[in-house]
């Protein structure tokens, strides 16, 4: 979770089973709740990651919604072919923002 204006403003959930955390969402969703209800606005990244990992991403974004800050979902495009990937892990990939930059708690459908 981003949040502020500056890329060291940022919080680090972990979570101990990234396939099979259901148990673990209600905890990672109170451990966010501080930098939430402080953030100017919080940013989402959903690339990569398991099925959970996106699942705790999506219910981080629908809280802050609900807590009416702003909050903006982004994934991160690599147009490498599988084998370039594989090659070249760390290269600078295109953000593709899901949402717009709007008022807080607005809808962006």
């Amino acid at each position: 979770m981003k949040h502020g204006s500056t890329p060291s403003n940022h919080e680090s959930l972990i979570m101990r089973d990234l396939f099979n955390s259901i148990d673990e969402i209600d905890e990672l969703l109170q451990k966010s709740r501080k930098v939430r209800l402080h953030a100017d606005e919080v940013q989402v990244n959903l690339t990569g990651g398991t099925t959970m990992m996106s699942i705790v991403a999506q219910r981080i974004y629908e809280r802050v919604r609900n807590d009416q800050r702003l909050c903006q979902r982004f994934v991160l495009i690599d147009k490498q072919l599988s084998e370039e990937q594989k090659r070249k892990l760390w290269i600078e990939a295109d953000i593709h923002w899901l949402d717009k930059a709007s008022d807080q708690g607005e809808n962006n459908d």
